[in-house]
């Protein structure tokens, strides 16, 4: 059986991937009816967000540029 994703959550849930992820944040601006339909989707599913994913979001702009970077453009 493949892991679910979250889109499988948000499917099973009747949300978007940004409500999801705001729950699995602990984001403010989501109805606790809807928390609790995510994270009962998230328990059936025993969703685990993909670690690699995580890590390459959470990197994002802190990525130090490097001289290939700059090459890349024209002046």
């Amino acid at each position: 059986m493949k892991a679910a994703t979250i889109q499988d959550v948000a499917d099973r849930a009747g949300v978007s991937i940004k409500t999801v992820s705001r729950v699995t944040n602990d984001a403010r601006y989501v109805r606790a009816e809807t928390a609790a339909r995510v994270r009962d989707a998230i328990v059936e599913l025993n969703y685990r967000p993909n670690a690699q994913a995580v890590y390459l979001a959470r990197l994002g702009s802190r990525r130090q540029k490097t001289p290939t970077d700059a090459a890349d453009r024209p002046l």
